[in-house]
């Protein structure tokens, strides 16, 4: 059974490599990755530089990341490599992370740094990932998701949605009732949640004191600097 499995895993690799696959890390907190998921995950388009992860979260404590993930094979495994580039246009010498397909739970890599201590008093926003390539962006269940699409438009004449699979770039991914807790410029915590009907929503407390909560989801907005963008619930 394990050897068909093996064999599928393969056939199946080779099916999908050379085309437009997605890179996703779906958070844990255990190295079994097999509880709910927790923490900050992705989504990402492979081969092409994706600048400004993390810019939607406008604070001052963390910092927006430019990535490349390029996956390739050899000797019948594929390897994904991420690339972590110091400039905004992917130049510069960057940081190198690489993970085999289908050895999928492992350390997480930082995909944004955030100076920030996270639901329970975590110090990473995860410990663990589950690593996936496909070939639709692929989200954990009750999350937001902050979704980022190329500015082409989905029809000629523009009348249509933009924000599809068809032009998806990246997500990020909060899943439900993840709370972030910065200590600067002042003591505040932000938690992301998703309605019953699947609105999403945000919020914001003050200290221990002034809570405030807020709908955040968002119809395709096309006035943002780096594409299409998109809030919703998974």
């Amino acid at each position: 059974m394990k050897l068909i499995l093996f064999i599928s895993l393969i056939i199946y690799i080779k099916s999908i490599i050379g085309q437009d696959l997605y890179v996703n890390f779906v958070p844990f907190l255990t190295d079994k990755c097999n509880e709910q998921p927790f923490g900050i995950g992705f989504s990402i388009l492979s081969g092409i530089c994706i600048n400004n992860l993390g810019s939607y979260l406008q604070n001052d404590q963390v910092t927006p990341s430019s990535w490349y993930f390029k996956i390739t094979e050899y000797e019948q495994t594929t390897i994904i490599t991420g690339y972590n580039y110091p400039e905004i246009d992917c130049s510069g010498f960057p940081e190198v992370s690489r993970f085999v397909y289908g050895v999928e739970c492992v350390n997480s890599p930082v995909i944004v740094p955030i100076n920030a201590t996270f639901s329970g008093g975590y110090k990473y926003s995860s410990y663990y990932t589950h690593v996936s390539l496909s070939k639709v962006p692929m989200f954990s269940d009750d999350s937001v998701v902050r979704g980022v699409y190329s500015n082409v438009d989905s029809s000629t004449d523009g009348s249509l949605d933009s924000c599809t699979f068809d032009n998806f770039i990246y997500g990020t991914v909060i899943t439900k009732n993840f709370q972030i807790s910065y200590q600067f410029p002042f003591d505040y915590s932000e938690t992301y949640s998703c309605s019953l009907n699947g609105t999403s929503l945000l919020k914001t407390c003050v200290g221990n004191e002034k809570c405030y909560q807020k709908k955040i989801s968002m119809m395709c907005n096309s006035d943002e600097s780096d594409g299409h963008t998109q809030i919703f619930c998974s």
